[in-house]
């Protein structure tokens, strides 16, 4: 019933947490939570860790992680482009700092070196 890329112990954790809250565990809702995981799925994100964030959370359904890019290659990307180049987070990229000039002070936070003027 479940696709072959969930991880079988993880379905059945979080069934488990389903059922200790209460969830009906119909058919038809169950179907709806794969078709959301297989929707994750395809926008790049791993089920599995899906689940697990569900299960830790005690959550009753499954979430879109917070962050925007997916962590593994969806049907659409280039596999090898993806390995040689990782999953790409355009915030990482525009937020990177030279860190030149600074030191840590004796405190622990960073400030300008006194040796670079």
């Amino acid at each position: 019933m479940i696709p072959d890329w969930i991880d079988q112990e993880l379905w059945e954790g979080f069934l488990e947490i389903r059922k200790k809250k209460k969830a009906v565990d119909s058919k038809q809702a169950i179907q709806l939570i794969i078709n959301k995981l297989i929707g994750f799925r395809e926008q790049g994100f791993d089920p599995n860790e899906i689940i697990k964030e569900s299960i830790m959370n005690s959550w009753k359904s499954v979430f879109k992680p917070k962050n925007q890019g997916g962590n593994f290659p969806t049907k659409s990307q280039n596999v090898d482009d993806w390995v040689n180049k990782g999953p790409k987070d355009a915030r990482y990229e525009e937020e990177q700092v030279s860190f030149e000039g600074f030191a840590r002070s004796d405190d622990g936070s960073f400030g300008e070196s006194k040796t670079s003027h």
